[in-house]
Formats: structure tokens, C-alpha cells, sequence
């Protein structure tokens, strides 16, 4: 008997099939998942398999499983968790299995292993391609996997070190560390994001410019194996997995169940929102201005509708913050701004929105297992940019966005965060000036509006990108090698050591060098249908002088750039001098996988790197 169930994937309907046979007596209900996104590929796990797995993994874990036959109720629930925040793209697991305790982690995937199940793992559910789930798989969440285990000082580095587990939202994981002596580590804005995902693909975050990414501050994590084995990578214990798991970790390699990083405390937080009346201006400002100030300012710009501006957050006085920004405050593009001082836990709640710097948020604790307010339909895509978007690219991009239904967003690099060698981790966009994130809401189809102005916002941006994407803001439209880049053949290296059978095998995983292909060989050639790759020498260094030991009183207006276009603004744009003088929310009611803010705030948005 055969039935037919719609499934709607990043690009529109297919069907999902299900198929009840007779086995030996009984029923067997057959899942066939069509996943059309490389051709045809079905996933056939049998109730038998299920129920195999479900006695294997024990009565502690079996309570936790839940499925079509044990549907659960409220969050912990399948209809509720099979899914990512993304319900334009439905997902269905043969099972969604919440861990209650990293110690589980090793048994649930040998488990899977030993039935012919393979997993998708999530920890906090924000892939804007809906990745952190998957029709036909075993969904292993580890949403409830989220305690800072300990804040300790390292003997060895004489640094501050932090562990903490998998699941754990950033919102939580910022709280928890300022509750235990006013600790801070730099990853990103959005509260509800798990750090799983986040920080193995980057971690892009507001003090990236002086701390440098989440993954260069990451100094140990221990990740459970497809044979259920469990491990340390750090820099001197499996050093190549390590460096892989640091920008193309999520979901190719293992379960990362645990990190250790190195955290700091931060005594001086200036924060600033600057409102524009015009996109094209704003932007122009972003690409001329914003990236010559120095590390310690990070910024973000957002660009939605009406709903133009720039936020950010120094790291020092507030006089030598307006100082710095005194050339911007004076255009006339500016409607309003807001500067606030704020401990450093306030500062997260100021980039999401709550510009009074409120730390009683409530999202900063978020912990359930799948943000009950950010649910929504979206399409996104990224680009890091390198050089100055010209003044016509500028009007497409702005044009489109302003007509809407779509959103833009960036996040200043350079500094630290390019300082790093390109090859130092996995991560792709060391090089960048900025890098953008852009979609649009609800339906996504060819020959609708929002599809049209996605595509002429991606050709705007072509000349000016590198043609690589950010890992973290994944887009099934481009394949694996606009994520990994020259670093293909080396992942695909790492892929064959840890997982030589492909337990872990996603849409946009690192995939198993091909059988003809020796991956030590060197960098994979780039697709030929990826933009150019821009040479650093095609606009300013990112690379600024080393991280000052201590910030002084005051930049003075004079303070050197960290990094600057080397051609000057874009034509029609005055050059600005940082030398210039003077001048002075509750989340929207639609979901969004970024809350958004009244048009007086503007929403909360991506990590700056």
C-alpha cells in the first residue's frame, strides 16, 4: 500500500513515499525519502531497524526517541522537533532522539552505526538550509547537552580557559560565563544559536576583529567517532581533525560534544547603533569608512525594507568611540543614534536588540531544544567581498532589498580575524573586507519575485565576492566546494582517516576523496562556475599591526586604520577621516531566524568576524 506525502525541499514540492509491506507476519513500515537535491538518493530504514536501535541504545535513552509511533507532546514532540527553525524546508527523521547527557552521545551513535542508521546531528536547529535535519536519518539532538562544565586557569598557557558542552545556546553560554566571574568568549549575537553548528563553522562575533573567530579561540574539543569511540583533537592530539573540525566541522567527521576555549573578560563595552535614511549611502559608508577602524570597534549592517543601520560594539571609552565615529554622525544620510555603555554580558542584549543593555533578557538563557519564537520560512545565501561593490551594484542590491520581501546583513572582518593564516583552519574567508548574508521571506520559487531578486542580488554581488561562501549560512544551491574551497582535498584527506565508510553524509558534508583522486596532492582546482577569487593585493590589508597588550585610555583621532580600502570610496563617495568632528525592543510579531527590531532598533543580526 503506498502513500503519498508532500515534502517540500529548498527548492519546492517533491513527495515523500510511504510504503507499508508484509514481513514475516507482521507490517514493516518502509520510510523512502526522496531527497532530490544531486540527483535521486533514498534513505530505507525498516521498523525493524528502528526498533533495534531503540533496544540497543537502552530504557534510559528509548524514553527519549521519539517518532510517528511515539510522537511525544509540546517541544519535546517529533512533529515539533523534526524540523529546523526553517519550515519552508520539512524534514522527516525516521526518529529524533534527545540526548539527555554527552555521556550518551558514544552509545546512540554506535548504535546507529551498528543498525544502518545514519544520523544527522543538531544542536541548535538554525541552518538556514534546514541541514540540521534530515528525511530518513535518526535526528541525535543535543539541545539539552548545554552546562558550562568548568572555568579554569590553564598551568601550561597561563590563559583562562572555559569548557562547556555542544548544545549549549550562545545566549546561555554568555550568561553562564559572565555568572562564573565575568568571563566572555567572542562568538555570535543570535542568543537561540547552538554552539555546535555555530562554532565549528567559524563563529563569526562582534570582537572578532580583535579576538579573531570563534575556531581561533577554540582550544580542545572532544568529539565522538562513527565507531562510537570517543576523542580529544587540539593542536598536539589529532591535529589534522582538529584543524578540520575548525571551519568544515558540522556534520562530516563526528559528534563534537565538548569545547575548550580560551576566554577573557572585557571592562570597557561601547555600544552604538547609527540609523540611516538611505541604504545606498549607508553601504557606501560600510566599504569606505567602517573598514579602516581600527580592532577594537566591530560592526554590524543590516538593510530590510525601511529599516537601515549600522551597530556595534568597542572596546574602550565612549569618548574615543563618538570621536571615531564623529564623520558618520555628521552625514546627512543619519536619522538618529544611540550610544550606551554596558557591562559585558548588557552588550549582547544591546546587538539583540534591547538597546538599553538590559542583562535580564530572558533569551539569554534560552535552552529549549528548538526556539519556540523563531520559526519561520526563509532563503538565504552569503558572500565574502573583498573589495569596494560599485556605485550601479550598489543601487541593484539596495533597489531589490528595499522593495522587499528581502534582508541583508554584514559583519566587519579584518583584524585578528584575518591575521591568521589562510590555511591555519578551515575556514575560507580570512581575506574578506566583510562578509554578507542576504534573503528573503516565505515562498521560494522560479518565476516568483523573491527568487528573481535573489538571483539579481547574488549576479550584483559576483564581481566584487570571492566566490566562497561562509559555512555557517549554508545554501544548497552552490555545491560543497564553495564552502571548502582550496581546502577541499585536504578535508576530503581527513573525511577518508575518520570516517572512511561516510556514516556522517549530509547534503553539503566534506565528502570521500574520489576513488581516482590522491587528496595529498594539493588544493583542489575551484568550479568553474564560482566567481574569480580575489587576490588580497586587490584592496587593503586586513592584517593590522599586533593585538595590543592593553587598550590605551583614548584612540585618538589619528589612531591608524586596521584596514582601508587602497583606492579610496566608491565613486560618489566623500572620503570620511576618523579625524572628522562631532555629533549625538521587543522582537518583531513575524519569526525570523534572526529576531528582527522596530525600525528605531533595526534587528539583531549575524556575528560580525
Amino acid at each position: 500500500i503506498k502513500f503519498k506525502l508532500p515534502y517540500f525541499n529548498d527548492t519546492g514540492s517533491r513527495h515523500t513515499y510511504i510504503f507499508i509491506m508484509p514481513s514475516s507476519s507482521r507490517f514493516n513500515i518502509v520510510l523512502i525519502f526522496n531527497l532530490i537535491i544531486h540527483g535521486l538518493h533514498a534513505t530505507v530504514v525498516t521498523l525493524d531497524q528502528l526498533s533495534q536501535f531503540s533496544t540497543c541504545i537502552g530504557n534510559t535513552l528509548s524514553s527519549k526517541l521519539y517518532s510517528p509511533s511515539n510522537p511525544g507532546n509540546g517541544y519535546n514532540s517529533y512533529e515539533w522537533l523534526r524540523s529546523s527553525v526553517n519550515n519552508r524546508i520539512q524534514s522527516y527523521p525516521v526518529a529524533v532522539l534527545l540526548i539527555p547527557s554527552t555521556n550518551y552521545v558514544s552509545l546512540a551513535v554506535q548504535c546507529a552505526n551498528t543498525n544502518g542508521i545514519q544520523p544527522v546531528i543538531r544542536s541548535g536547529g538554525h541552518s538556514y538550509a534546514g541541514l540540521s535535519s534530515a528525511s530518513g536519518k535518526l535526528l541525535i539532538d543535543l539541545s539539552y547537552c548545554n552546562a558550562v562544565t568548568s572555568i579554569f586557569n590553564d598551568p601550561v598557557s597561563g590563559k583562562q580557559k572555559a569548557t562547556f558542552e555542544a548544545g549549549i545556546r550562545l545566549g546561555k553560554l554568555y550568561t553562564d560565563l559572565w555568572n562564573g566571574g565575568q568571563w566572555s568568549f567572542n562568538a555570535g549575537e543570535c542568543a537561540w544559536v547552538g554552539a555546535g553548528g555555530h562554532l565549528t563553522g567559524g563563529g563569526q562575533g562582534m570582537q572578532s576583529r580583535l579576538y579573531g573567530l570563534a575556531i581561533d579561540q577554540i582550544t580542545a574539543m572532544d568529539v565522538v567517532l562513527a565507531d562510537g569511540s570517543q576523542v580529544t583533537a587540539d593542536a598536539n592530539t589529532r591535529a589534522d581533525l582538529f584543524w578540520a573540525l575548525r571551519g568544515a566541522g558540522s556534520g562530516s567527521f563526528g559528534v563534537v560534544v565538548r569545547f575548550t576555549v580560551n576566554v577573557f573578560q572585557m571592562p570597557q563595552n561601547s555600544m552604538f547603533q547609527i540609523n540611516f535614511q538611505q541604504s545606498t549611502r549607508m553601504f557606501g559608508l560600510w566599504q569606505s569608512f567602517f573598514v579602516t577602524l581600527p580592532r577594537e570597534l566591530s560592526a554590524y549592517m543590516h538593510l530590510e525594507s525601511n529599516n537601515f543601520y549600522i551597530n556595534g560594539h568597542f572596546l574602550g571609552p565612549m569618548a574615543s568611540l563618538r570621536t571615531l565615529l564623529a564623520p558618520v554622525l555628521a552625514d546627512a544620510a543619519v536619522t538618529s543614534s544611540v550610544f550606551q555603555s554596558c557591562s559585558a554580558l548588557g552588550a549582547r542584549s544591546f546587538v539583540q536588540g534591547d538597546l538599553s543593555c538590559s542583562q535580564a533578557a530572558a533569551f539569554m538563557g534560552a535552552t529549549s531544544p528548538v526556539n519556540p519564537a523563531a520559526k519561520s520560512q526563509t532563503k538565504a545565501k552569503s558572500d565574502f567581498v573583498a573589495r569596494a561593490v560599485s556605485e550601479a551594484a550598489l543601487q541593484t542590491l539596495v533597489g531589490t532589498v528595499a522593495a522587499g520581501p528581502f534582508w541583508m546583513g554584514s559583519h566587519l572582518l579584518g583584524g585578528e580575524a584575518s591575521a591568521v593564516p589562510a590555511d591555519a583552519t578551515a575556514y575560507p574567508g580570512r581575506a574578506a573586507w566583510f562578509c554578507l548574508d542576504y534573503g528573503t521571506w516565505g515562498s521560494y520559487q522560479p518565476g516568483q519575485p523573491a527568487y528573481e531578486g535573489m538571483n539579481a542580488i547574488q549576479a550584483a554581488l559576483a564581481p566584487f565576492a570571492s566566490g566562497l561562501k561562509y559555512y555557517n549560512y549554508l545554501d544548497v544551491d552552490f555545491a560543497a566546494a564553495a564552502y571548502f574551497g582550496p581546502n577541499m582535498n585536504r578535508l576530503m584527506a581527513v573525511k577518508a582517516k575518520y570516517d572512511p565508510a561516510n556514516f556522517f553524509n549530509g547534503v553539503l558534508s566534506v565528502p570521500l576523496p574520489p576513488p581516482s583522486t590522491d587528496p595529498s596532492s594539493g588544493p583542489s582546482p575551484r568550479p568553474t562556475t564560482l566567481s574569480p577569487s580575489l587576490s588580497p593585493s586587490s584592496g587593503p590589508s586586513l592584517r593590522s599591526s599586533s593585538r595590543p597588550s592593553s587598550l590605551a585610555p583614548s584612540l585618538p583621532p589619528s589612531a591608524s586604520p586596521s584596514a582601508g580600502p587602497s583606492s579610496g570610496p566608491p565613486s560618489g563617495l566623500p572620503s570620511l577621516s576618523p579625524s572628522s568632528a562631532s555629533p549625538s525592543p521587543p522582537p518583531s510579531s513575524r519569526p525570523s531566524l534572526r529576531p528582527s527590531r522596530p525600525p528605531s532598533a533595526g534587528p539583531p543580526r549575524p556575528p560580525p568576524a
